[in-house]
């Protein structure tokens, strides 16, 4: 029975936290002034609204579950006096 055996390689190198004078700061800009509205098409059914609703109500849960992920998690790293 022969044996393969696998390897990791780390390299650390340090990082500049300024992007380089040839890179963009931000390669893909988004525009934070358009509403999220504008992405969606202009014109939606009953059903793809009713979906829509759906998915942002998901998504609401999961970042509700998350806010209190990290409450827990400050309040286990400060402990009541």
């Amino acid at each position: 029975m022969s044996v393969v055996g696998f390897a990791v390689g780390v390299t650390v190198s340090p990082v500049d936290p300024f992007p380089s004078p040839w890179e963009l700061a931000d390669p893909d800009p988004q525009r934070w002034d358009e509403p999220l509205s504008a992405w969606l098409p202009a014109r939606r059914g009953a059903v793809e609204a009713a979906d829509l609703l759906g998915q942002i109500v998901v998504a609401e849960a999961k970042l509700a579950a998350l806010r209190v992920e990290l409450v827990m998690d400050l309040a286990a790293a400060r402990p009541a006096p």
